[in-house]
């Protein structure tokens, strides 16, 4: 959902969608092809490939590389 915006803007709005999903205590699903952007916002990786689960696990694991 950030794509088009400058690094600057997403990299706020990412610190945005972290803290308020922190703060409310609620679970949010966040769809992204950014390991960049996972690796902002995520506590949890799922990594899917041709409609199935491939992977799940902290970002520093999965992301790794990336």
């Amino acid at each position: 959902p950030f794509s088009a915006l400058d690094r600057a803007l997403r990299a706020q709005l990412c610190a945005l969608v972290k803290s308020l999903v922190g703060r409310l205590g609620v679970p949010a699903v966040h769809v992204t092809h950014s390991a960049a952007e996972a690796r902002l916002i995520a506590d949890r990786v799922i990594r899917i490939e041709h409609g199935r689960v491939v992977a799940s696990g902290a970002p520093a694991e999965l992301l790794a590389g990336e």
